[in-house]
């Protein structure tokens, strides 16, 4: 899965979450929990919305904070999760 078809997904995701009427403006330094303002119930619904539209389950042991931080992380850390395994 490319980074735009990530991004572009997560975006409507997080529209969807914040329940906003027009699709939210999001940069790739964009603050997910401070700009945006997630609590932590929203960050759940968050996750699993991201699971299922995009049919992926997360590793919440490698899933983090910092992952929140900005727009862009987040696309990265969702990224892997879509990315198979690498199996040696």
């Amino acid at each position: 899965m490319t980074d735009a078809i990530v991004a572009d997904a997560l975006s409507t995701v997080i529209t969807q979450v914040k329940r906003a009427e027009m699709p939210l403006s999001l940069q790739p330094e964009t603050n997910l929990l401070h700009e945006v303002g997630f609590d932590s119930l929203e960050i759940t619904e968050l996750i699993f919305t991201i699971e299922d539209k995009l049919r992926i389950t997360f590793n919440y042991e490698r899933f983090r904070e910092e992952h929140l931080m900005s727009f862009r992380a987040l696309c990265h850390f969702v990224a892997q999760e879509c990315a198979p395994a690498n199996d040696l």
